[in-house]
């Protein structure tokens, strides 16, 4: 009824080394987050896009950074310890010819991240050299407070808004993004069960628009404006989405940011 960790795997026509760097191949078709809009350079400083390499396989998420060394993703993602992963900060169209890229063979798993459930869908990795920060490259804030119902967030990655577009491998040039409604649990609930919306879940969904995260949005950061300080918070990490339900506005499910704030601080220090 839903797609754990809403990742496809796709073999490569060619088999692609451990030790080479994979390429972002340029995409022949705008296929985007469902209804989203093109981000700008600079507004989503914090957003990376990630490759993670297994052997032949070639998986593509997202992830946010939360300091000069670490950036926070989704376990669902990076689910194979050991994992080969490049990070790219600082984009926003992938056909950049001269992307920044960090690659990293030293990622945290929650310990308790269980895949058939998705419950505790949250990770991290360690870059091998420290970022240097400037106007298009951040880091964010880590959200402590927690996420009512109603509140407006925006989702922001490079997936795709229909599931037939495999030989691009479901990807869109420019970051996409779009804003998301939070939904009480119990409505989530009624969809995925409780042994999926737990209260480490966050839900979202537009009631009038089908709008929000698809495949390969994987790892994507939640994001909300403090209406306080007008500072960006990161609150959830994009974890799962109804079965071939990107188009069809099941709610979207995410990880919250606040009920893993120690375990962050615990590995990272942040």
């Amino acid at each position: 009824m839903w797609f754990g960790s809403i990742l496809t795997y796709f073999s490569l026509a060619i088999l692609v080394e451990s030790k080479s760097v994979p390429t972002i191949s340029p995409i022949s078709r705008e296929i985007k987050v469902i209804n989203g809009n093109d981000a700008q350079i600079g507004q989503f400083p914090w957003q990376v896009f990630i490759i993670c390499l297994r052997s032949n396989l070639l998986v593509y998420c997202n992830g946010a950074i939360i300091n000069e060394k670490w950036v926070l993703t989704s376990a669902s993602c990076i689910d194979i310890v050991g994992m080969t992963a490049y990070v790219y900060p600082g984009i926003v169209n992938l056909n950049s010819s001269t992307p920044e890229l960090r690659i990293s063979r030293e990622v945290l798993i929650h310990e308790d991240f269980d895949f058939a459930t998705l419950q505790n869908d949250i990770a991290l990795i360690k870059l091998p050299t420290d970022l240097e920060f400037n106007e298009n490259i951040k880091p964010i804030a880590l959200d402590e407070d927690g996420l009512p119902p109603g509140t407006s967030a925006t989702i922001s990655g490079w997936g795709h808004s229909s599931h037939d577009d495999v030989q691009n491998f479901n990807l869109t040039s420019v970051l996409q993004y779009a804003e998301v409604p939070v939904i009480d649990n119990k409505e989530c609930e009624q969809i995925y069960g409780p042994d999926v919306v737990t209260s480490s879940v966050v839900c979202t969904k537009n009631p009038n628009s089908v709008k929000g995260p698809c495949l390969h949005d994987g790892g994507a950061p939640l994001v909300i404006i403090n209406a306080e300080t007008k500072n960006p918070i990161h609150v959830g990490i994009f974890s799962f989405v109804g079965d071939s339900a990107c188009e069809k506005n099941y709610p979207a499910g995410y990880t919250r940011t606040a009920a893993f704030r120690n375990w962050i601080k615990e590995k990272t220090g942040v």
